[in-house]
């Protein structure tokens, strides 16, 4: 599982029973072997009673009124999935909640969240309050909330992806920040469980909040709101003593601590970053004609 940080120890498997194995199979490069394994035991009985082999109640919850081998297994199954990688979710503004982003290949070319993650906003409201949630991870190092004008966005920022270091340069003074009232967190699959809880959504992660100035935009501005956030920066930190010594060498590790790490195979690309944005949300700024004084769901 580890063999493309360890190439010496790494061979083609050359059986001769069973007819042999195609050694282009067993043909492995410095991507290819970088899990993270993890070694579960059920049970100290190999057979346990029914009774300790829990159920689907309360089936998210730590030591929930369910739970038992198999509902705690089902959750670290769960819990695996979830950690591949970080993700951010505005989940609604100025009250008015909006329909979960997180799905999984759904085409987000073209700047199609104006349209389908989109909140028109009436002109003399000029503060509006953002909500979110972070996971993915296990400790929220940082988040925050930035915003401004679409027509501001260069075109390679779409919502389809995340912001680069270079879309960021060229942002230069275009874009507002605003930190989280509580700056940093933990998600469900902490030890200590989600926080900060309290918000006007309900969720299993945490709810942060931040509020925006819209005072400085015009009617028929829509403004391009992103949270993001920092996950589990101390992964990268390796304990003492230990043997072989050196950094971590992990995908799912570095993936979110090493902004140099850059592998390809089989088509596929894995980028190392320290910040993950969210699915931008769109404010549309009404005007006084629209007759509405509170914010309405475009989406």
């Amino acid at each position: 599982y580890g063999g493309s940080w360890d190439p010496d120890r790494v061979v083609q498997c050359t059986p001769n029973t069973f007819g042999g194995y195609p050694p282009e199979k067993t043909t492995y490069n410095d991507s290819t072997l970088r899990i993270f394994n993890m070694l579960v035991e059920a049970s100290d009985h190999k057979t346990p009673p029914a009774t300790k082999t829990g159920t689907t109640e309360q089936l998210l919850i730590t030591n929930g009124a369910g739970n038992g081998h198999i509902s705690r297994n089902l959750r670290i199954a769960l819990m695996a999935i979830e950690l591949v990688q970080p993700y951010v979710s505005i989940l609604g503004a100025d009250g008015v909640a909006l329909e979960d982003d997180i799905i999984p290949s759904k085409d987000r070319s073209n700047r199609s969240c104006m349209q389908n993650k989109a909140m028109l906003i009436p002109s003399d409201k000029k503060e509006i309050e953002i909500e979110w949630t972070v996971g993915g991870g296990f400790t929220i190092d940082e988040t925050r909330i930035i915003y401004g004008r679409w027509e501001d966005m260069p075109a390679p920022i779409d919502g389809s992806g995340q912001l680069t270091d270079e879309d960021l340069a060229k942002l230069d003074g275009k874009i507002n920040a605003v930190d989280a009232t509580v700056g940093g967190g933990t998600t469900q699959w902490h030890k200590d469980g989600s926080q900060p809880s309290s918000g006007a959504f309900p969720t299993i992660g945490p709810l942060f909040q931040a509020s925006i100035d819209t005072s400085s935009f015009s009617p028929g501005d829509k403004v391009a709101v992103f949270a993001l956030a920092r996950l589990d920066s101390s992964w990268s930190k390796q304990p003492n003593n230990i043997k072989p010594e050196g950094p971590p060498l992990s995908h799912v590790v570095n993936a979110r601590t090493n902004p140099e790490w850059h592998h390809e195979s089989a088509g596929k690309v894995i980028q190392g970053r320290l910040l993950w944005y969210s699915i931008p949300l769109t404010l549309v700024i009404g005007d006084d004609a629209n007759g509405s004084d509170v914010a309405i769901d475009l989406s």
